[in-house]
């Protein structure tokens, strides 16, 4: 399908994405956020990955964590069980080197750069989409490893579902829409976990133990998605996502509450522009009652207003040309409540235009993308990106790429002085990352894919020591080089997925292994449709050993790798019902994600579900 032809795709799919099923092919999916339009999964001159609703489902599972550690390139860090801190590595970056989008709205916090995984409901998700690799060129600050977006729920009808399951875990989401003028969605969903405890010995110092009670949490959300259609060429849209979370963990309590709203106007003006007008607002509030020698309580409060203003022009050469401005403000206050001082109440803001063009000439398709940014503390960061893909036969594609990307620094790093750590006059950390792509469809139902990179990585924010504690510069840099290769296949009633990725992430000046960045990851997954509508899935994720950070040791060392074996089920119950069971680590193995944290043990969990038409 024509590029120029998608853009009414791209409209439909900014405010409410489509949704996809097993049964389609991956690579035929519509994505819109490797490049800002609507374009095919296999068009995009990028690694992609689609996770969808059916997807969801399918799996059994309410933990992000067990659904995206199955994608290459993706490893987590996390302090304890469900509802425990939780960060992201993707492609061996940081967990601020990933912008992490939720309908369209940056949710990447002011304070720390990094997204909190654990606070994300997984009933409140409809797709999510995933581009490895950097996307400065169009994203901006951030995206240095990658762009992850999260779509809310498009309900077309009424559905429900309750699940319980090990760690006295119990949780129930329902919702409903429809209408054709004016489409709505609406989601609600609570859960709540005993959870188990989250430290062990290989936490304890000599300031500290653990304690090993159990840490659970709970999950309150609700989403309203509303879409107008005001004529036969506007649309506008309204997404509305508000969470809130309390977390027990090993020395306190955390009590969260979150809101991400997106307003999007979007207008086809004529047959080869269409623009969108798009207004994002985020709120967090976290406040934290912590004990210990070194703790505090705290309460931080943030706020982000962003304005985009994105166009699309298809040209009469088949070319098409992606343009736009974007502004956001960054607000954030931190207040001690033990002492009543204030930490830091301080805002920060950016100013970009970027631009972006893809030409098709005959077997080869060429992009470039360029975006300038003016931050308020980091100055201008000038970023770009050049991209070039050539058909090899029919099932053989192929794609280089080469391109910048920064990370400017957060609040939190700036003007965070509650440990004289920080420093106002920190620069952006910057990146160059080349690389090499091919996709393989040897057959209907069957594909594979093949990537190779080297992202540098300089001016890396480190705590260094001086003579006054530890302060926050501008010092560290590192190579990190990967392979990762994906296979999805089926046939019959079949289907299979592999994904491997091979990593080596190093600090340059060191050549030691960055933390939490294990080298070997495999995912198998296979599964059986029958008849009717029951099926079954097996999963492996089988990942190596990793340098970390052991408190107990007083210094680093290495965390055994694991195997993890996980089974699912469905079996429907009539027309509009299903009963599901999910086996999370049916071997009981011991492992950690990050030293001194425990991992959950086996666990099971069943749910009945109701889908209506």
């Amino acid at each position: 399908m024509p590029k120029p032809l998608l853009l009414a795709a791209a409209v439909a799919a900014a405010l409410h994405p489509l949704r996809a099923s097993l049964a389609a092919e991956a690579l035929d999916e519509v994505v819109v956020t490797p490049n800002r339009t609507g374009e095919t999964a296999g068009e995009a001159l990028a690694s992609v990955s689609v996770i969808t609703r059916a997807d969801i489902e399918r799996a059994q599972t309410e933990d992000v964590v067990a659904l995206l550690r199955r994608e290459a390139g993706i490893d987590f860090g996390r302090t304890g069980g469900r509802g425990q801190q939780t960060s992201m590595f993707l492609r061996g970056t940081d967990s601020d080197h990933v912008l992490v989008m939720i309908d369209g709205v940056r949710v990447n916090p002011g304070t720390t750069g990094a997204y909190p995984w654990e606070q994300l409901p997984l009933s409140q998700v409809e797709r999510i989409e995933i581009v490895r690799g950097p996307r400065a060129a169009l994203y901006g600050s951030e995206a240095i490893g990658g762009v992850i977006q999260v779509f809310t729920r498009d309900n077309r009808g009424a559905n429900a579902r309750v699940h319980a399951g090990s760690f006295d875990t119990a949780g129930v989401t329902a919702g409903l829409g429809g209408g054709k003028t004016t489409r709505y969605s609406l989601q609600v969903s609570a859960e709540d976990s005993g959870g188990f405890s989250a430290k062990n010995a290989n936490s304890d110092t000599a300031f500290a133990t653990h304690d090993p009670d159990d840490d659970g949490f709970d999950n309150r959300s609700v989403h309203l998605g509303l879409v107008r259609a005001l004529g036969a060429h506007v649309e506008l849209g309204l997404d509305l996502l508000h969470g809130e979370m309390e977390n027990d963990f090993d020395n306190g309590v955390s009590e969260s509450r979150d809101s991400v709203i997106d307003a999007r106007l979007g207008h086809q003006v004529s047959g080869n522009w269409h623009y969108d007008l798009a207004l994002g607002i985020t709120r967090n509030r976290l406040e934290t009652d912590a004990a210990g020698a070194f703790a505090r309580d705290t309460e931080i409060e943030s706020e982000r207003l962003s304005l985009e203003w994105i166009n699309d022009w298809a040209l009469a050469s088949g070319a098409l040309v992606t343009a736009g401005l974007a502004w956001r403000e960054d607000r954030a206050e931190n207040r001690d409540l033990g002492t009543g001082a204030t930490q830091y109440d301080e805002a920060i803001d950016n100013s970009a235009a970027f631009a972006r063009l893809d030409q098709p000439l005959g077997a080869w398709d060429v992009e470039l993308a360029a975006r300038v940014d003016d931050h308020s503390s980091a100055g201008t960061e000038a970023t770009g990106q050049l991209s070039l893909g050539r058909r090899i036969g029919e099932r053989l594609t192929g794609y280089a790429s080469a391109g910048t990307a920064f990370k400017a620094p957060s609040l939190s790093e700036l003007y965070d002085d509650s440990f004289d750590s920080n420093n106002p006059d920190l620069e952006a950390e910057s990146s160059r990352n080349v690389e090499l792509g091919l996709r393989y469809r040897p057959a209907n139902g069957h594909h594979l894919e093949l990537s190779v990179f080297d992202n540098r990585i300089e001016d890396k924010i480190a705590f260094v020591a001086g003579d006054a504690g530890y302060r926050l510069e501008n010092i560290d840099e590192a190579r990190i080089r990967g392979l990762e290769t994906r296979y999805r296949g089926r046939a019959g009633g079949w289907h299979w997925r592999a994904d491997l990725t091979l990593l080596d992430a190093e600090d340059a000046d060191t050549d030691e292994d960055l933390l939490r960045r294990p080298e070997r990851k495999l995912a198998l997954g296979a599964g059986r449709d029958f008849t009717g509508g029951a099926f079954v899935d097996a999963e492996l994720l089988a990942v190596s050993s990793h340098r970390d950070y052991i408190p107990a040791a007083g210094g680093t060392g290495d965390v055994d790798g694991y195997r993890l074996v996980s089974l699912s089920a469905g079996y429907p119950l009539g027309r509009h019902w299903e009963l599901g069971a999910r086996l999370e680590n049916a071997l009981d193995e011991d492992y950690e994600l990050a030293a001194g944290y425990n991992a959950p043990e086996r666990a099971a969990y069943l749910s009945l579900a109701y889908r209506g038409d």
